[in-house]
């Protein structure tokens, strides 16, 4: 089969298309047939160690040391069953499927994950690009949503509304029944008031900061702002959320939240089988809807990771591994 490698860290050039043998699966486990991958920007960031002050020794612990713990990056995916344990009940060959691999190996043709991790069936109105477009994106954004409590009435205000978080942020959080501020360049500004956002700020050309509104929660989904130049935006009590920080952030939210009432929020998006369905039953409601900008085959596997490195990237990054 055909997967791409990942031997050292770096830039997108250090991958490597290769011919493999077929993985093997256990009693326990499913084989999959990839349809879909996406390429995040999280993925993006462990490729290179291109990640925030004082984590990289983090990372490398969780991933590996002096090169990837796993050679086959990809960690959402969608396809079909092709082969099951002799354990496994819960799926049958020929199931429609996506999911998220803690243990990476969507960058292939064909992937093996246990049966209980975050993987459940496809919706039958369900593509899958947009399948495999769903974990990352909406499963953060429902994550850190929901740990700041955003409920009916909030004021929301999402910083990097054009991202893949952030896009499915923007619909998540009208779902939720707040009112929702998205935070994008001018020209993104339709799309993100067509995914339902209420008011649309050009970072370019106004500071939010600088306003008379205040927000029950400020989400930052790129890590470009810091509490001390946001929290007169916030109203007392409110929350403050980062999902991209580094050890100096985290020491500072730690005592921030001592002192302050209006809070820092972060933390790692986590990802379930219950999570996964709840999206599902969304899409199939069409009440969400992925935003793709490109769709790679597996062999431009360094274009899409060099797009993504662009930090322009809008809404979702796909790999079309198989037809």
């Amino acid at each position: 089969m055909k997967a791409v490698i990942i031997n050292s860290y770096g830039d997108a050039d250090v991958f490597q298309i290769q011919d493999i043998s077929k993985t093997k699966i256990s009693i326990d486990e499913v084989l999959i047939e990839v349809k879909s991958g996406s390429v995040t920007s999280g993925e993006a960031r462990i490729r290179a160690i291109n990640v925030p002050e004082g984590m990289s020794f983090f990372v490398r612990l969780m991933f590996g040391f002096k090169k990837p713990k796993y050679s086959i990056l990809g960690s959402e995916f969608s396809g079909i069953i092709t082969e099951t344990g002799a354990d496994v009940t819960e799926f049958n060959v020929g199931d429609k499927v996506f999911g998220y691999s803690s243990k990476s190996g969507a960058n292939a043709e064909f992937m093996k994950i246990k049966a209980d991790n975050v993987i459940v069936k496809m919706s039958n109105n369900m593509s899958f690009e947009d399948a495999a477009s769903i974990p990352f994106g909406f499963g953060a954004a429902h994550y850190f949503l929901t740990k700041a409590g955003v409920k009916s009435g909030d004021k929301v205000l999402i910083n990097g509304a054009s991202g893949s978080v952030g896009t499915a942020a923007v619909q998540l959080a009208k779902i939720f029944g707040a009112e929702v501020t998205g935070i994008s360049t001018k020209k993104n500004h339709e799309l993100i008031s067509t995914l339902g956002a209420d008011f649309v700020i050009d970072y370019k050309s106004e500071d939010f900061t600088k306003l008379e509104k205040k927000y029950d929660v400020i989400l930052d989904t790129i890590g470009k702002l810091n509490f001390s130049d946001s929290k007169d935006s916030l109203v007392e009590k409110g929350k403050f959320v980062q999902m991209v920080g580094g050890l100096p952030f985290y020491l500072r939210m730690f005592i921030s939240n001592i002192f302050n009432s209006k809070k820092i929020v972060s933390g790692v998006s986590n990802d379930t089988k219950e999570k996964l369905d709840y999206l599902k039953d969304l899409y199939e409601r069409k009440m969400i809807k992925p935003v793709i900008s490109k769709i790679y085959s597996l062999d431009e596997i360094v274009r899409a990771h060099e797009y993504v490195d662009s930090g322009h990237k809008i809404g979702n990054v796909v790999l079309k591994i198989s037809e």
